[in-house]
């Protein structure tokens, strides 16, 4: 691509669009993008990165291009960057949808460009960008009225074929060295951050949750335990360092019924 990269939903040109739809091929070459219309309304900017829809115009015959298009970036604070890249959550996201994403039987939107620029050196910038189909005309979720028992059983029942279907590294998830071990240091420190910052979170905004939420929080962490894994601790010993991984026996934890007992 030759034009300058965007880093924010203002910034995306007729023609970083139109260079960006022909590497991907959903844009003929003999086509390319006369305008593009960014929606200021449809933009979010959050703690992680921006969303921004733009509309798009065409000079000659698109074909299937899209009029529409969703694009994401990586947050523009060079703090909040710092503190997110060693957990490579913008390189994990990026790389799922240019690898994984055509395998997962979940319906995804489909990917018309990814910029995945990563360093291993931190004094080097990395560079992000998705363009993908606008999926605007689905159910959005709620995070304040949040899900209706049939939503939630739907959505874990997606959960539950997308993880199956990559279930012991299968269907290309082996090669797919970005993604970090169940057990690695990288989710074990999750937990770890959960655990530590729950009292905290509830004693600050514990006036903004509804009564019954709480104990959902302190249930978390148990169930994360029995069906799940907790690490607990590690020591020395022979030589080696051991980890102390904490977990239920298989058979309490092999049905969706086991949660209720």
């Amino acid at each position: 691509m030759t034009s300058t990269l965007p880093t924010t939903t203002s910034e995306v040109t007729a023609e970083w669009l139109t260079s960006a739809l022909h590497t991907s091929g959903i844009l003929p070459s003999d086509a390319s993008v006369a305008e593009v219309t960014i929606d200021p309304a449809a933009a979010g900017i959050g703690f992680m990165g921006e969303v921004g829809m733009v509309g798009v115009a065409y000079d000659g015959d698109p074909g299937e291009a899209p009029t529409n298009v969703v694009v994401k970036f990586p947050t523009a604070s060079p703090e909040v960057m710092a503190m997110m890249r060693p957990t490579r959550v913008y390189e994990r996201e990026h790389r799922f949808y240019a690898e994984l994403a055509t395998e997962t039987p979940l319906r995804t939107p489909d990917i018309y460009h990814v910029t995945c620029n990563t360093s291993d050196d931190p004094e080097v910038a990395e560079e992000y960008i998705l363009v993908m189909e606008d999926l605007g005309d689905l159910t959005i979720g709620d995070q304040v009225a949040g899900l209706s028992a049939e939503q939630t059983a739907s959505a874990l029942r997606g959960l539950a074929k997308h993880h199956a279907h990559f279930w012991n590294a299968g269907n290309g998830l082996a090669e797919a060295s970005f993604i970090p071990p169940i057990n690695g240091a990288l989710n074990k420190a999750g937990q770890g951050i959960y655990n530590a910052s729950i009292d905290g979170f509830k004693e600050v905004f514990g006036s903004a949750l509804r009564p019954e939420m709480v104990p959902i929080a302190d249930v978390y962490s148990t169930m994360q335990t029995f069906f799940g894994s907790l690490f607990v601790s590690q020591y020395d010993k022979y030589g080696r360092v051991w980890q102390v991984i904490l977990q239920a026996e298989p058979q309490f934890r092999e049905r969706p019924e086991d949660l209720q007992t």
